[in-house]
């Protein structure tokens, strides 16, 4: 078993990487429905709806065009469909617009931080609108 290192991670927009990122995580849930019946003994649950999300955090470089568009996507309220989570140089997660035409994602928080022994950083929490899906290439 190999292992990847998180130095190899990126975030893209499309094929461009967006400079600065510093540290990503997407998590996958599901729905626990409770069906539990009058009489029964043990809790029963069917499953839900899938969801995922993501975080994603950087040093503030507005100059990087791939982070500006970034930025602003957060800024206007803009759904992407093109961002690509990479776990190394050549598997990422993505939007997977192909099995969900209308699915996208949507930055529902951005924070800029900045104190005075730092650089300025900033974090932001996106929520999956539809799949998400894994692909290598």
């Amino acid at each position: 078993m190999s292992v990847k290192l998180g130095r190899l991670a990126r975030i893209k927009l499309g094929t461009d990487v967006i400079a600065k990122m510093t540290s990503m995580s997407v998590s996958f849930g599901t729905e626990t429905i409770d069906i539990t019946s009058f009489g029964d003994a043990w809790a029963k649950f069917a499953v839900g709806m899938k969801s995922w999300s993501a975080s994603i955090a950087g040093f503030y470089d507005k100059s990087d065009t791939y982070q500006q568009t970034l930025l602003e996507a957060a800024e206007d309220a803009e759904e992407l469909t093109d961002i690509r989570f990479y776990i190394d140089s050549t598997a990422y997660y993505k939007v997977d617009v192909i099995t969900d035409t209308e699915a996208s994602c949507i930055i529902n928080s951005l924070t800029v931080n900045a104190d005075n022994n730092s650089v300025v950083s900033f974090d932001m929490s996106i929520t999956g609108s539809g799949p998400i899906a894994y692909a290598t290439g």
